[in-house]
Order: C-alpha cells, then structure tokens, then sequence
C-alpha cells in the first residue's frame, strides 16, 4: 500500500509539473548531467561532459545532491542543487538530460526532450531488474519509470545489450552501440593519471597499488571482512615482486568501508576509473568493474567466498566461468590463484572474452556521444 500510494503522488506531481512547463522554453543547446543521482563527477556523464564542453557552445548543468562536495565539479559547467526549484527549472529547460543510473523519477518528460541513460556497467554480470525471479514493486517502479523516459541507452556490448538491457531491464527502444564513455581513458595514455592518483593518496612511485573493489550489498552484509590483506599482499608480491599498497573502495551507494581493512578507504575519490588506471592489479567479485579493468590488460581477480548465496537470492545474467577475471571462493585459494597466475594465459582470455561478448569498446565512445547529441541539439560536431 505504501508503495502504490508514493507511484500515486509521483504521477500527480508529474502532472502537475508537465502543466506548468508550458510555460517553460526548451534551451535547445541546454544539457542535463546526473551521476549517481547527483552523488559526484564522474563515470560515463563525466566523459560525455568533458567532450562536449571541447567541442564548445553547450549550456551545461551538472546535478549535485546537497551532501555531495563540489570540489571535483569542473568551472566550466553550472551547478544545481537535486530536488531544488532551480533543479526542476533547469531540467524541464534541457534539451538533453543525461544520466547514469534511477533519475528524479518525479520529473516528467517534455515531447522535445531526449532523455539518454549511459548506464554504469559494462559487460553482463549480475541481476538487478526483470531477470531477478522476485523483483519487489518499489523496485519495479523504478525500472518502468526509467525505462519508459529514456530515449537511447548506451551500451559497452552485444551481451550488455541483450542480456543486461533487454532482459534485465526490459527496455526496447534505441540503443547506441559505442561502448562505455568512461573506458577511452585505457585506450591512451594513463601515466600522467596514475601519478595524480598516487600524488592525491599520498603514495610512493615504488609501490604497487592493488584495489579491492566489491559489488554493492545490502548494509549488513556490506560491513564484512572477507578479504585477507597478508595473505593476498603476500601472494601479490610473491608472482609480481614488489611492495604493494592496498586500496579498498565501497559500492557508490555507500561513501565508505565499514570494515576494518588495513587500507586507504578511496571511496570517496571521484573517479573509479582513474583508481583503474593506477592500480596494478584489482580484486572485486561481481562488479562490472571486471569489464573495465580487463581493457587495461592486468590482473583482475574475484574474491567470492559467498557465489553461491549470491547466486541463489540475486543471480547471475551470464556465468561466472566465462568472465575474464580468475575467481576464488576463499582467501587461501585467491592466494594460489594469484601465485600461479599465468600471463600468456590471461591476455588470451581477455582477447576471447571481448570478442565473444561483442565488444564495442574502441576507446571513441565520448567522442561518438558528443557528435551524437550535437545532432540533437542542432550544432555542428566536431568543432
């Protein structure tokens, strides 16, 4: 009852709102940024931003929640406050509205507005919409309210295309297939980026970084420790040499570890992909960080003591023996695994892992979206 009483209000204010747009222009060259709800600066919108800004003659926004620091917001772009007057002002006078992830549900959708969903997943790991066999309503609303508003999704590959897009979310519309916006940073050069990251956490240039990543999970179980640092930064220097730093970043629902780890907390350093550009080697479990990190060619582990529950209460879109990354079930086997880790093997795993999902990956995708929504807005790309 009390989620159909909130999809009741949410369509009452929609309407409401939609109504008083009429007296609310479309700014043609007007875009609307959202990354995680407003949550930072980052991921695919981030991309997509900064090619748009090089190509010049944009109005662009960029959301912040009020908890959010604004510090990583670059000076070339407005802010706006979610859920603000102003927020609701600047979204319904947006010609494009773009995001990552669930946006103000709230708001409605004007007929000359595109609303783009870069989505923030590459590759097709887990379940998390229709292909859940007990999705609750709360839930579902939220998919249908996104769905059923976005325009053109993005997409990193064929099998995220189908299994995660299609199946998972039930979306049928247009899809623009040229791979994740946020992964053109390991198709250059990453070196200058791996210094600042080392420069900001305040780490030496003789150590190596390993990142422990892990997927989102409800609060309680978030908090357990299930990673071993001595035995993993054994192993780690044992097949690799050298001393290595460990790196722990929480899910982007959470803002940091609740875990005791030995580590530097990096959850609330804006962007994960310049944490992937300087680690040497990264430890996750069902993230589609897997599908990132394997583009930059090192080691990419899953420590996942609990595969088998997660398997049973949310599932899996694809199988877990034919993802990229080597998976262990338990400290001491992520250990042999790292120890007898085979380089030769390992790039030929990669090499047939992109090529079976169909990648579209190329390392041009921000500059694909750009061009793309400069025909949107009636300006001429590329400039």
């Amino acid at each position: 009852m009390k989620v159909r009483l909130k999809i009741i209000l949410q369509k009452i204010i929609q309407k409401l709102l939609l109504i008083s747009s009429v007296f609310i222009k479309i700014i043609d060259n007007r875009v609307l940024f959202s990354s995680y709800g407003g949550n930072a600066y980052n991921c695919n919108p981030k991309y997509i931003s900064m090619a748009l800004a090089q190509q010049g003659g944009y109005d662009i926004w960029w959301v912040y929640a009020k908890e959010t620091d604004t510090g990583s917001y670059p000076k070339n772009v407005q802010l706006v406050c979610r859920n603000s007057l102003k927020f609701i002002l600047v979204a319904l006078s947006s010609k494009v509205v773009i995001e990552n992830d669930a946006f103000a549900n709230f708001l409605p959708k004007r007929k000359k507005q595109v609303f783009i969903n870069t989505s923030h997943a590459g590759g097709a790991y887990k379940k998390i919409g229709y292909a859940l066999d007990d999705v609750n309503k709360e839930v579902q609303n939220i998919l249908k309210e996104g769905v059923s508003k976005t325009d053109i999704y993005l997409s990193a590959s064929e099998v995220t295309s189908e299994k995660s897009l299609r199946l998972d979310h039930g979306y049928q519309g247009t899809i623009l297939k040229i791979g994740m916006p946020r992964n053109d940073i390991f198709f250059g050069e990453t070196e200058e980026v791996s210094r600042r990251v080392r420069q900001t956490l305040g780490i030496a240039r003789d150590k190596k970084i390993v990142l422990y990543a892990p997927t989102f999970r409800p609060r309680e179980k978030q908090s357990r420790n299930y990673l071993d640092k001595a035995l993993l930064t054994e192993a780690l220097t044992e097949r690799f040499g050298g001393s290595w730093i460990l790196l722990v970043r929480a899910h982007h629902r959470f803002n940091k570890i609740d875990s005791d780890y030995d580590a530097i907390d990096v959850s609330l350093y804006p962007d994960m992909q310049e944490l992937l550009a300087a680690a040497e080697a990264l430890i996750t479990d069902y993230s589609s960080s897997i599908w990132d990190f394997g583009l930059t060619g090192k080691p990419c582990f899953a420590l996942a003591p609990d595969i088998d529950e997660f398997e049973r209460t949310r599932g899996f879109l694809t199988e877990p023996n034919q993802w990229p990354c080597l998976i262990a079930k338990s400290n001491e086997e992520l250990s042999k695994v790292i120890k007898d880790f085979d380089e030769t093997r390992y790039q030929k795993r990669l090499v047939d892992y992109y090529k079976n999902s169909g990648s579209y990956e190329k390392g041009t995708a921000s500059a694909a979206a750009a061009n793309y929504i400069a025909a949107l807005c009636g300006q001429v790309s590329g400039k």
